[in-house]
């Protein structure tokens, strides 16, 4: 404000040249250390997983309450959307296949656990994913998900 009004017609030329030199710096010095938008433009792509991550996390908790409730059936229709939101949801695969073997579907049970294994070989976790070929095992042993699910961990191995 003191530079701008030292502008004022009148004013020798040297002494407005410096004053317009000094409200340029001043003026790129606030532009620079000016604050960000009160609302910024957020990552989109970002945002929607950690959206869909939450979301995937309040269904499974909301399984989880069903299944406390011995509602199986409504447990694995919540287990189902969070894994539908969060394809690395190991635990909602997991708490799947324990839904499906409650209810007699021996075949299901088998292949969401062979499902939560994947999750945990994509996540690096081998001892979880191994502990999923140990209940297809005990579910059905002759299951085709078996094998698949050991040789998905023997090539992560290597």
């Amino acid at each position: 404000p003191a530079a701008e009004a030292a502008l004022a017609p009148g004013a020798p030329a040297a002494e407005q040249d410096a004053l317009a030199a000094e409200k340029n710096i001043l003026s790129k010095a606030r532009a620079e250390s000016a604050p960000p938008p009160a609302n910024p433009v957020p990552d989109t792509s970002r945002s929607r997983k950690r959206d869909r991550v939450a979301e995937a996390q309040a269904r499974y908790d909301l399984g989880i309450q069903k299944w406390d409730e011995a509602d199986v059936d409504g447990a694995i229709e919540e287990f189902k959307k969070s894994a539908e939101l969060n394809p690395d949801a190991a635990g909602a695969y997991y708490n799947l296949s324990l839904g499906y073997l409650k209810k007699g579907k021996n075949s299901e049970a088998c292949r969401y656990a062979y499902e939560a294994g994947l999750c945990y070989v994509r996540l690096n976790n081998l001892t979880e994913a191994t502990r999923m070929t140990v209940l297809i095992n005990k579910i059905d042993r002759n299951s085709s998900y078996l094998q698949k699910l050991r040789d998905k961990i023997a090539a992560a191995v290597k």
